[in-house]
């Protein structure tokens, strides 16, 4: 494998397709070593069926796809008074293509059909083992404790499309509950913002490349419009407020999907029915309505206007504007939305306008503010140290001392500033401290997704996680750092020699240059407020040398320098 990596020997003249070809040919010999050793050496004595690591190559060839497959149900998106409308439907679903005979020359795996064959040859029909050995109802408590977490993971990291359907297919395998409908919920406000930016093909995959069953659901989402999915993000997140009375979380979600409706979107209490349809004309009755009404008018015009009319009262038109009709009775849902537009048009009219949520974009913050805080968070600081002079590789060297000693200069720096900062490390603690492990995964989770979102203020996954480690470590704030180091090639080194030919007193300045490795480093910090998701502050800082102690300490010093400093 080095050989092929360094082109020495035989692979010395090879170009780079034929030592990527000769790579992968070397890889799936060792997949396969992989799969014969595991299988005699642990899984054989481990008393399970001997059929079932066979089954298993079914499982992997799929594992693109959700955890079912079963067509989606448009009326999973439907209120009582509202139907999504055809236009918003795929006529055909694209078949799932997966093959266990794919062409494997460029792969470093063996495709599955060369797998299972290899495992045949291992199998001992006459050796009895089991389905399940701890117990069938752990097995399927685990499984579906993990198809839960599956709706987490992938609103986690904004696929919103597959995030959906999980949800959807968790209902219909055992049933709904209040999990589903907050995953649900969550989905769609974070979707509304997304539009409402203009950064849907962001969040939702292209349908087109989307196989199966969950095709039908990032197709509604990829042509929904802007009133569509806010409106519905409201709907549900009240119906989750309706259904679960005094939960702060569903009710955080309505406050700010409904924000976003008025604000972003400019819908009013008026832009809506407030009819229940049952009490209206059916569509005959319109039809006869409509025929009466122009029944002078000469037949141009009679067609030309009786075709207006039915398109105004088409429901497929503005399905949307059916959705708040069950709502209106409700004293919570028409106080909120007529006191917010009122806040919205006098804000319009140049009113200032605050609210204690977060709004719809996420600021940026220029260097060197004053913060005045007084306790931090320091989230697993960062320290990669790599070398970017071979060829075909970039290199980890070794970083453990060098990230050592930037905690310690954190926490130094903290100090000098009298600014109390608390690190969260998995690499110090011990097996013993499970529940900051589990804080830390908490916290890790939401600042990548955070930093994810980037600028977009969407809701965040782990929002309610979050609040009771607010209170656990007494701060909302959490830092976000690291350093980064490339070791580099030395740029115009023949040029730098002819030069110093030229001009003889500078070789040796040139030599000890030329011989010193070049670095390229970089230093980022960022402060997030675990209360409302604001970047406080998103420092950068790069320089072209090493990972110089100076240097950072003098960062790292103005950097808790701010934190510290009231705003005056």
């Amino acid at each position: 494998e080095e050989k092929i990596r360094e082109g020495s020997d035989t692979y010395r003249r090879k170009s780079q397709d034929e030592k990527l070809l000769a790579m992968s040919t070397y890889s799936k010999s060792h997949e396969m070593e992989a799969d014969r050793e595991g299988f005699k050496n642990y899984y054989d004595k481990s008393g399970y069926s001997q059929i079932a690591p066979y089954y298993s190559m079914d499982i992997m060839q799929y594992s693109y796809l959700p955890f079912d497959e079963v067509a989606f149900d448009p009326s999973y998106l439907e209120m009582e008074y509202y139907s999504i409308p055809d236009r918003l439907l795929l006529d055909e679903i694209s078949p799932i293509t997966a093959e266990e005979d794919f062409d494997d020359s460029r792969s470093t795996h063996p495709n599955i059909k060369k797998r299972k064959a290899a495992l045949v040859d291992l199998l001992d029909e006459t050796k009895e083992g089991k389905d399940y050995i701890i117990s069938e109802g752990a097995f399927n408590y685990c499984k579906r404790l993990a198809r839960y977490e599956n709706s987490r993971l992938y609103l986690n990291r904004l696929e919103y499309g597959q995030a959906l359907y999980n949800t959807y297919l968790l209902e219909k395998t055992y049933g709904p509950d209040r999990y589903q409908k907050l995953m649900k919920a969550k989905t769609l406000a974070a979707l509304s913002t997304y539009r409402e930016e203009s950064k849907v093909s962001s969040v939702v995959h292209n349908y087109k490349n989307v196989e199966g069953e969950s095709q039908q659901v990032n197709y509604i989402l990829k042509k929904i419009s802007k009133k569509e999915i806010a409106t519905m993000a409201v709907a549900f997140s009240y119906e989750l407020v309706r259904e679960y009375p005094g939960d702060q979380v569903a009710l955080n979600i309505f406050e700010n999907t409904l924000h976003d409706l008025v604000y972003d979107t400019g819908m009013r209490p008026n832009d809506y029915s407030h009819k229940n349809p049952n009490d209206t004309l059916d569509a005959k009755d319109i039809e006869s309505l409509i025929d009466s009404t122009l029944s002078s008018r000469s037949s141009k015009i009679r067609n030309i206007k009786k075709k207006k009319l039915k398109e105004d009262i088409d429901e497929d038109k503005d399905f949307y504007k059916m959705a708040f009709v069950e709502f209106w009775e409700d004293s919570l849902f028409t106080a909120s939305f007529e006191e917010l537009a009122e806040e919205a048009d006098d804000f319009s009219k140049g009113y200032r306008y605050s609210r204690s949520y977060t709004s719809n974009t996420y600021s940026k913050y220029d260097d060197n503010v004053d913060l005045g805080i007084d306790r931090i968070l320091i989230l697993t600081p960062k320290y990669l140290k790599l070398d970017g002079l071979d060829s075909d590789n970039i290199k980890y060297l070794t970083t453990d001392k060098s990230l050592k000693n930037y905690r310690s200069v954190l926490l130094e720096m903290a100090a000098k500033q009298n600014l109390s900062a608390e690190l969260l490390d998995y690499k110090l603690i011990d097996e013993q401290d499970v529940d900051i492990f589990n804080d830390i995964s908490i916290l890790k989770n939401w600042t990548e997704e955070r930093l994810e979102h980037e600028n977009v203020g969407a809701q965040l996954c782990d929002y309610e996680n979050v609040q009771y480690i607010r209170e656990k470590y007494k701060t909302d704030y959490i830092a976000y750092t690291g350093v980064i180091t490339l070791r580099v090639p030395e740029p115009a080194i023949v040029w730098r020699i002819i030069g110093s030919v030229m001009f003889p007193p500078m070789l040796p300045f040139m030599i000890a240059d030329v011989v010193t490795p070049d670095f390229d480093s970089f230093n980022y910090f960022f402060l997030l407020d675990l209360k409302t998701g604001k970047a406080l502050m998103a420092e950068y800082n790069s320089y072209e040398s090493s990972d110089s102690p100076d240097y950072l300490r003098s960062v790292v010093y103005n950097y808790m320098l701010q934190i510290k400093t009231p705003a005056e």
